[in-house]
């Protein structure tokens, strides 16, 4: 009889505490069932049906643009234990019931984060025996209409799981990425210091996904929710794009063998003026983080043209 080895013994013991958590986690679930709290998850749903200053009725999905002011009846929404909750996106507002205000959202930002906030939720108590909510909402960017989505009257609770449940499968993909870009600066610790020619930049590899791991967690509002500073979130978002044309062309300057290419100059000085012109235009209020994206824009399609030619040249000659 062939004993087994023991190596193959370890790792069933290294691996057996992490076996047993699982399996009695499987067994407990299927034994206690589901969740046995219960509470009202009833949502009204409030996009329609605003009524202007005018009388006008309007929709929130298609607002004019410029400060506006709306109501909406409430006679016939249970608001009990309920709250009135929405999305913001470059909007200022009050919020009054019955005409008495209860809430107000215009938080003051440093000159260099921008005129804008980005975008955030707000969960607002609702008074009881109150009949309609007043908004009145003033839209940061001239020329552009005030941006409220989802709004509705519905449990907290509620509205919260919605946001983790929408937002946590996209967010989880972007920590897998940023991880993926830790493990491409640890390899390139690792060959920096082991191979004196290594030809392959993975730190620009492993900075690049960082970035874009960062860049779209935003749009979970994972980041906005868990840190409570939405016009941070918003800054290094767009600060990101200023500098993330630069890592790719860096990485395939290495992969391709040309290390002596034109793209790494010029990409690395339009990087910094678009940099410096932008922190200045924010600082003295000419212009805004936002308003500059269009550079970044270009930045990024003059980088995609480069990348392009890297990899058109390595194939040509067979250098990669």
């Amino acid at each position: 009889m062939k004993l087994p080895n023991k190596n193959n013994i370890s790792v069933f013991l290294d691996l057996l505490p992490l076996a047993a958590v699982l399996v009695c986690t499987i067994i407990v679930i299927a034994i206690c069932g589901a969740s046995q709290i219960y509470y009202d998850d009833k949502i009204t749903d409030l996009t329609d049906g605003w009524i202007t200053s005018d009388g006008d009725i309007v929709s929130m999905s298609s607002l004019p643009a410029g400060d506006i002011t709306l109501t909406h009846s409430l006679a016939d929404v249970n608001i009990d234990y309920k709250r009135l909750c929405f999305k913001t996106i470059h909007t200022n507002f009050t919020a009054a019931f019955d005409g008495t205000m209860v809430y107000e959202y215009a938080p003051e930002r440093p000159a260099i984060l921008g005129k804008s906030y980005g975008m955030y939720i707000h969960m607002i108590p609702i008074p009881p025996n109150e009949s309609s909510v007043t908004l009145t909402m003033h839209p940061l960017y001239q020329g552009t209409p005030a941006e409220i989505n989802n709004i509705s009257v519905e449990d907290a609770g509620v509205f919260m799981g919605d946001i983790y449940h929408n937002g946590l499968p996209n967010f989880a993909l972007c920590i897998f990425i940023a991880l993926f870009g830790v493990l491409m600066l640890i390899m390139g610790a690792i060959t920096w210091f082991t191979y004196e020619n290594s030809t392959i930049n993975f730190f620009s590899l492993g900075v690049f996904a960082i970035l874009v791991g960062i860049w779209s967690a935003n749009d979970t509002l994972i980041l906005q929710v868990f840190t409570q500073r939405p016009e941070i979130v918003r800054f290094v978002n767009y600060l990101i794009l200023i500098f993330l044309a630069y890592p790719p062309i860096s990485f395939l300057m290495s992969a391709t063998n040309h290390k002596n290419s034109i793209a790494k100059p010029i990409i690395i000085s339009l990087t910094t003026v678009n940099f410096i012109a932008t922190i200045s235009l924010s600082l003295l209020g000419i212009s805004d983080i936002r308003e500059m994206l269009p550079f970044s824009h270009a930045n990024v399609a003059i980088a995609l043209l480069f990348a392009v030619y890297l990899m058109v040249r390595a194939a040509v000659k067979k250098d990669c």
